[in-house]
């Protein structure tokens, strides 16, 4: 079993995950699209440690939520909008690597 770590976006696209789980989660908390861009820049590309990000949402927002249950969402949120890059399927693939 092969396990892969990506840790600087190349074969899924992190930063758009995040970005797709905020842009859901945003406008639910009463933010806008400057609030969204904020948020984005706030994870610094998923640099800024989780808890520390989660207690600047509740900050900001108050978000109906603890920090650490917020912490739990931001990771699923990601981890369900989450997509490799085109072709890394399929490059992995031709390593006899398979999904």
């Amino acid at each position: 079993m092969a396990i892969f770590l990506d840790l600087d976006n190349t074969l899924v696209d992190r930063d758009g995950a995040f970005a797709r789980w905020a842009g859901d989660a945003v406008p639910g908390w009463g933010g806008d699209a400057n609030e969204l861009a904020w948020l984005i820049a706030a994870d610094a590309g998923g640099y800024t440690p989780r808890a520390q990000l989660a207690q600047m949402i509740v900050d900001r927002w108050g978000s109906g939520t603890d920090s650490d249950r917020l912490v739990a969402q931001m990771r699923a949120g990601v981890i369900e909008h989450l997509t490799c890059y085109p072709g890394v399927i399929a490059e992995l693939n031709g390593f006899g690597i398979r999904r």
